[in-house]
């Protein structure tokens, strides 16, 4: 029935659309969220025309990570050296592998995406115009274009303490993993310093078109 007048008309089955978990009816709005939503939690969108739901864990930014190094790294002359990142202090999808010889991020199954990365290292010892960087490994592979790798920090001084940080972005694809080498010229060996060296990165976007 139309509610006009009794007259009943067909509907044919294509038009019919079903909602598993909620009625639209239920739909009102007027019960209030006071707190943040948990990663389970679900919104309800028009996906074409068609109300789906879909997980909080997707507005999200993770996967996150925020790692450490716990103790000095001695760093050889004149070699790209892989920065043992051991100590973890943020990590969302257990996605930083932080063991010998390892020290990586791995983008998990089914996130795919665009990345912020950032990293801040400090070596002491270094001369007047002796530098020191760090430059980023993608699959085993450093990355030789900007914005991947970082500045050259050079020392002006005698005997001075020299950092380097940097800030980029990424598309990365489910599987890709990274790695931070660093580099210094000093002619002997050098300690990095763990209390200044942190790297934390996170996903920002699911969508790389724009």
């Amino acid at each position: 029935d139309d509610g006009a007048g009794g007259t009943n008309r067909k509907v044919t089955a294509s038009r019919i659309k079903a909602y598993t978990g909620f009625a639209v009816g239920d739909i009102t709005g007027a019960t209030e969220k006071d707190d943040y939503p948990a990663v389970a939690d679900e919104i309800i969108l028009s996906d074409g025309g068609t109300l789906k739901r879909m997980d909080m864990s997707f507005m999200f930014n993770t996967p996150a990570f925020k790692v450490r190094m716990g103790s000095g790294q001695t760093i050889a002359d004149s070699t790209w050296t892989l920065a043992a990142f051991s100590t973890k202090d943020i990590d969302t999808n257990s996605a930083f592998t932080s063991t010998s010889s390892n020290y990586k991020f791995t983008v998990p199954s089914g996130l795919a995406g665009r990345y912020h990365f950032s990293f801040f290292l400090m070596c002491g010892g270094l001369d007047d115009t002796e530098q020191f960087s760090g430059k980023i490994y993608l699959n085993g592979s450093h990355v030789t274009s900007a914005p991947y790798i970082a500045p050259v920090s050079r020392a002006v001084t005698t005997n001075q303490e020299t950092f380097v940080q940097h800030s980029w972005m990424m598309d990365l694809s489910a599987a890709d993993y990274l790695q931070l080498y660093v580099y210094h010229n000093e002619g002997a060996d050098q300690t990095l310093d763990n209390s200044n060296a942190h790297w934390y990165g996170f996903r920002v976007a699911t969508d790389t078109a724009t």
